[in-house]
Formats: C-alpha cells, structure tokens, sequence
C-alpha cells in the first residue's frame, strides 16, 4: 500500500474546501432567488385579490345594468295599462251618459 503524501492530502482538501465554499456560495444565491420568489407571489396574491373584487364589483355593475332596460320597460307598461283602463273607465262612463 502506498501512502499518501501530504501534498496530494493538502491539494485534495484544498479542492474540496473550494467546491464546499461554491456551494455555500450558490446555497445563499438560492437562498435569496427563494426570498425574492416568496415576495413575488404574496405580491402576485395581492394583485390577484384586486382584480378579483374589481371583477365582482364590475359583474354587480353589469347586472345592474342589464335590469335597467327591464325595469323600464315594466314602467312603459305600467303606463300603457294605466291609460288603457282610464281609456275603459271613459268609454264606460260615456256609455251610460255619465259624460
């Protein structure tokens, strides 16, 4: 068996301290690039519950408008059926000499 020469012990433990000190170098890189992407979502949540409530407020909105033409048009009748009894009303009252 041969043994190991101090120099060869030395080069290999220098190698290893270098690719130890690039990975820790690479474990805190990760480590910010993690951070950033936690910041980025609960931003992202944040938008994402802005546009949700502008999305219901924006459907009440539509519904709101979409009732309005009905609700016109129930005046319209109204209207219509208030005359047209009034008209019934006269001629009845004209029938039997009222007027």
């Amino acid at each position: 068996m041969q043994t190991v020469s101090t120099e060869i012990c030395e080069l290999k433990h220098e190698h290893i301290d270098q690719a130890f000190l690039e990975d820790r170098q690479r474990l805190k890189s990760h480590g910010e690039q993690l951070d950033a992407l936690s910041r980025l979502a609960a931003q992202q949540t944040s938008v994402i519950e802005g546009m949700a409530q502008r999305m219901e407020d924006l459907d009440a909105r539509l519904k709101a408008l979409e009732k309005k033409p009905q609700r016109r048009l129930e005046r319209v009748m109204d209207a219509v059926f208030q005359w047209a009894a009034l008209l019934m009303l006269g001629l009845v009252a004209a029938k039997i000499g009222l007027g």
